[in-house]
């Protein structure tokens, strides 16, 4: 429930009642693709905006009360987002302002928000100063590769300019890969996994499920 109206929402709520059983295929792709565009625009708005309130509150945002309360979890309660959600929200926006091109590209829509998750995660492993001036390259980079080929591309970055760094990054990957394994006693199992993106090759084996750390 909105507690404010505002023009955003009333260009939304206009947008959202077009009828579309009443558009024809063209239209109908006209529709997603404006409105996909639209609001990865619109999330790179918004972490701007946080990237701000994180900057200028310290890390805290005001209460009503007088008090205040952590950015991620006033986040997480105004969004309705999981803690992990708002942190990596919080954890985005904050290093997007190391990279001011590359944040109004994404508002601009050259590309997505997605691509500036992968890029910020350059911010701390090379020199500020150098990581500015390679911002055009960087956007060059990111104009032509989808968010996974420009993870590969980071990830040579960061192995070329700070080797410990990626070897931090996988070791922490392999801390959250684990495999979960229900025997129902009835011919059946279930069970639940979680392998990150680096991680490649087949399935781990055994009798045993392993579990994170």
């Amino acid at each position: 429930m909105r507690s404010t109206p505002s023009p955003l929402a009333a260009e939304v709520d206009a947008v959202a009642a077009r009828p579309v059983g009443a558009l024809n295929i063209e239209q109908l792709q006209d529709l997603v693709a404006s409105t996909s565009r639209e609001s990865a625009r619109l999330a790179a708005i918004a972490s701007r905006a946080i990237g701000e309130l994180a900057a200028r509150g310290g890390g805290s945002v005001p209460t009503k009360d007088g008090g205040t309360c952590p950015l991620p979890a006033w986040l997480r309660v105004s969004g309705n987002l999981s803690p992990v959600a708002a942190g990596q929200q919080v954890h985005t926006a904050v290093a997007l302002r190391e990279l001011p091109q590359v944040t109004e590209a994404i508002i601009d829509g050259t590309c997505t928000l997605e691509h500036g998750r992968v890029l910020a995660r350059l911010v701390g492993k090379i020199d500020p100063g150098q990581l500015r001036a390679s911002q055009p390259a960087l956007m060059e980079v990111a104009r032509y590769a989808d968010p996974a080929a420009l993870g590969h591309y980071v990830r040579h970055l960061i192995a070329t300019w700070c080797g410990p760094a990626l070897d931090a990054e996988e070791a922490a990957a392999q801390d959250r890969r684990f495999l979960r394994l229900s025997n129902f006693h009835n011919g059946t199992w279930r069970g639940r996994f979680s392998f990150p993106g680096a991680a490649r090759g087949a399935v781990p084996s055994g009798s045993e499920p392993s579990r994170p750390r």
